[in-house]
């Protein structure tokens, strides 16, 4: 393999994007001595020898952080892989658990070399006045936590021990081998007791980090494990929590994102059955090529019109519908051949310079901020906030959305909107239906009269997994039948048998 060319680096831009290493970081169990430990394995170099090089590292120096202690237990924790370095975080437990010692383990995946603290910045001139100012915030906050200031002074400035202060930075500074853990979002320093975060963005000048060790060839043997373009300064762990997760920038001018939560069937948490589970992760597959479809459309939107920008989010959350039954000791679940979607877009169009002056920023924050995964994804749209806080309507975007609920049939793909569909048709389907709405009727207040009224002339029409009955009776009234109300399971065609 040719020696690779490095790239010259330089701070990292806030609208910069990154790459995640094609990089798998394994965790194996294995036996030393008479212990059961857990040890840190990295999968997918080109250069296996690289790769062994580092794999060997790692175990001798989790073998000698165990030396002659009687472990209780090791735990291993990948915290960085992108940029082509890793970063793992080590914590042992001993003597029945009365001795923690941390191990951190950086390398660069190039030569297979460790990281050296150093090799984070560009230059060495503001390491020192970074290390201090980490280390003063970090005690500047234990002074509140342990109770050494009020809940009024805790936003005043405080002033730490500076001696304390002073005597962690000598020491830090002084260590040959300083213990360190970087992420794409944070630094972290550990120096005794103490581990002090220091945030990138808040030192990005002085960030080597991100493009230090970049290559024109790239060193792994696939290219579909991480994720590509992810802004600068984001973790993007949480990303690979969804089922379905595609972002980026289109023709410039356009930003789009799937993002799917992995659901199989709501509220249970057994595993499916296996043809249902793969009946359900086809129709997934199938089923984004709608939105793909979307994007595609979109795309050519503004590619047609170069002074505008769009922004195009789709949030569903696709489950496999089930029936629930209490039989008295227990909860029984039926299957069906049904699929809920509920289907969440937001397309947004606005003037380019809206989108400069405004909307690239929400576009990048939405995916700096950790409140991104808890949303479903990235929360983006039409209103913004005044200085006094008051929310208002943005009249330079035009905002067009979609939600509601789908349902599909999980073998053909197609979308069930009639009665017939779910029901066997010499089924006494309407009659259990007529009890669930007059169930409903007389909690409304409804005398026997009105309730015979009622049913004089009703309508039956599937919406997504409600079934609504409306009647002509003093106008139209509605009653909404849910479907998984239904009692009589032997009228329903879609159980699973």
């Amino acid at each position: 393999m040719e020696e690779p060319t490095y790239v010259e680096y330089k701070a990292p831009d806030f609208y910069g994007m990154y790459n995640e290493n094609d990089l798998s970081i394994e965790i194996l169990e294995e036996s030393y001595r008479d212990f059961k430990i857990e040890v840190p394995h990295i999968v997918g170099l080109k250069d296996k020898r690289v790769e062994d090089k580092i794999n060997e590292d790692m175990r001798m120096r989790l073998q000698d952080l165990i030396d002659d202690k009687t472990v209780d237990g090791i735990f291993v924790t990948p915290r960085a892989n992108f940029a082509n370095i890793i970063s793992i975080a080590v914590t042992l437990y001993a003597d029945e658990y009365e001795t923690m010692e941390e191990l951190t383990l950086n390398y660069e995946l190039i030569n297979g070399t460790r990281l050296n603290f150093e090799d984070i910045f560009i230059t060495q001139d503001n390491v020192k006045s970074i290390v201090s100012k980490g280390f003063y915030e970090l005690l500047s906050k234990s002074m509140y936590h342990e109770g050494l200031l009020s809940d009024d002074e805790k936003n005043q400035i405080a002033y730490p021990d500076e001696n304390e202060l002073y005597k962690l930075v000598q020491g830090f500074m002084a260590q040959q081998d300083k213990s360190f853990i970087i992420t794409p979002e944070r630094l972290e320093i550990n120096y005794g007791k103490y581990t002090a975060p220091i945030s990138l963005l808040s030192i990005k000048d002085d960030v080597a980090i991100y493009n230090r060790f970049q290559t024109d060839e790239s060193l792994y043997a696939r290219d579909d494990i991480g994720f590509k373009n992810i802004f600068n300064f984001v973790d993007a762990r949480l990303y690979h929590e969804f089922e379905i997760l595609k972002f980026g920038y289109l023709e410039n001018n356009f930003w789009y994102e799937i993002a799917m939560r992995p659901s199989y069937a709501q509220g249970i948490t057994d595993p499916l059955p296996q043809e249902v589970e793969e009946r359900y992760k086809s129709f997934v597959k199938e089923y984004q090529k709608k939105y793909e479809e979307e994007i595609e459309a979109y795309r050519k939107v503004a590619k047609d019109n170069p002074d505008k920008f769009y922004i195009y989010l789709a949030k569903p959350f696709v489950s496999v519908f089930s029936i629930d039954e209490y039989t008295g000791s227990e909860w029984k679940y039926y299957y069906t051949n049904l699929v809920t979607a509920n289907e969440d877009t937001i397309f947004l169009e606005m003037s380019y310079s809206a989108y400069e002056d405004t909307y690239r920023d929400e576009i990048v924050e939405a995916y700096r901020n950790q409140y991104y995964y808890l949303n479903d994804g990235a929360m983006i749209d039409s209103t913004l906030v005044q200085e006094n806080g008051i929310p208002y309507q943005d009249e330079r975007v035009t905002e067009k959305t979609n939600y509601g609920t789908k349902l599909y049939n999980d073998v053909t793909g197609k979308e069930v909107t009639k009665l017939e569909d779910i029901f066997y048709e010499n089924s006494n389907y309407i009659n259990a239906i007529n009890e669930l709405v007059e169930e409903k009727l007389k909690i409304r207040g409804y005398l026997e009269k009105e309730i015979i009224d009622f049913f004089s002339d009703v309508a039956y029409d599937l919406e997504g997994t409600n079934i609504r009955v409306t009647s002509s009776y003093h106008g139209n009234v509605t009653i909404m039948v849910n479907l998984s109300e239904m009692r009589n399971f032997t009228d329903m065609k879609i159980l699973e048998k």
